[in-house]
């Protein structure tokens, strides 16, 4: 396993999002939990039931029981990935932030070795170094929505929509709008175009071993162009000028 140099003190707030992931949110949070141990100083999971109809809530509170650093919260309607990252930054206590789904797709111990490179950068922002490891459609998608992204923001990013770290300060620096999927789009387009130094990072996934995903439904598609067309409203003709520094990729 990799290990993180010590001279670097990481404190670092996680949130995981769950719906309906009754056999998935175990997995995920113990996974953090193992990996994580052997490269931060500090870290905080926040898990976010996010009115879930099954065993979800139960199995969080098992898991904020059996964890000091585990936190449960419960939503009593859903507020969708985006309002949960929201959520989670109001929550979150340490300097670096992320979010990791609570469908057991991330391979967290493929995370690890970029987080070296926060000692010298503000955010890694992740992209699917094994994209085939997805069915065919999805993976078509996020070609797609990339390719729209890099086309309408003149932008160059390998992807937009994953798992990514960043200072704290640099997100509560923002108004992050969107609750849908598209809310990481906001963040780093917002970001990049206002001068964020970033690395980006290739990871693995794995498919979901139980559940289906609620990214590729016709209610999340709408949502997602709708709140894009938003977003290009403000970044590219209402508020240009405030979005016009350098892309600094380290």
């Amino acid at each position: 396993m990799f290990i993180m140099n010590s001279s670097f003190d990481l404190k670092i707030s996680i949130v995981v999002p769950a719906l309906n992931e009754e056999d998935n949110l175990r997995d995920t949070v113990e996974a953090i939990i193992r990996c994580f141990s052997a490269i931060v100083s500090e870290f905080e999971i926040l898990i976010y039931d996010d009115n879930s109809s099954d065993r979800t809530p139960e199995v969080a509170d098992e898991l904020a029981r059996s964890y000091k650093n585990v936190r449960a919260f419960h939503n009593s309607s859903c507020r969708n990935i985006g309002g949960i990252y929201k959520q989670g930054l109001q929550a979150a206590k340490y300097d670096y932030f992320m979010l990791i789904t609570g469908d057991n797709e991330v391979i967290i111990e493929r995370l690890l070795p970029a987080f070296a490179y926060l000692k010298e950068t503000d955010a890694i922002i992740f992209y699917h170094a094994n994209e085939y490891a997805r069915p065919l459609f999805r993976q078509f998608l996020s070609h797609t929505y990339t390719a729209i992204i890099n086309l309408i923001f003149f932008t160059r990013f390998k992807y937009t929509n994953d798992t990514n770290i960043y200072k704290k300060s640099l997100l509560t620096g923002i108004r992050i709008v969107a609750d849908d999927f598209s809310y990481q789009t906001e963040v780093i387009i917002k970001l990049a175009k206002k001068g964020m130094k970033f690395v980006e990072f290739g990871k693995d996934i794995r498919q979901r071993i139980h559940g289906k995903s609620k990214s590729t439904t016709l209610k999340s598609f709408c949502s997602v162009c709708k709140s894009i067309f938003c977003l290009w409203l403000e970044v590219m003709v209402v508020n240009r000028k405030k979005y016009r520094a350098p892309q600094l990729r380290n």
